[in-house]
Formats: C-alpha cells, structure tokens, sequence
C-alpha cells in the first residue's frame, strides 16, 4: 500500500507533465501569483 504523500506526488506529476521548459513554467507561476495577489486585494477591500 502506498502512503498518500506518494499517491499526491504522482498525481501533481501527472497534472504537471506537459510542462516543456522553464519558460513555461515561470509563465505559470507568475500568472498564478499575480491572482493570487489580485485574490488578497480584492479581499482585503471587502
């Protein structure tokens, strides 16, 4: 039986396997980070 830290592992592998290259994946990173900063704005003013 695998540990359920071992079953997250691959499933974020498997979600993230089309990731090519770095580009990519700042891309990705900056465009989830900016909506999370947009997130904390949007809540803060409510």
């Amino acid at each position: 039986m695998k540990a359920w830290w071992h079953e997250v592992w691959e499933t974020l592998q498997a979600e993230f396997a089309d990731i090519d290259d770095a580009a990519q994946l700042t891309q990705i990173t900056v465009r989830l980070l900016m909506a999370a900063i947009l997130g904390v704005i949007l809540g803060f003013e409510r």
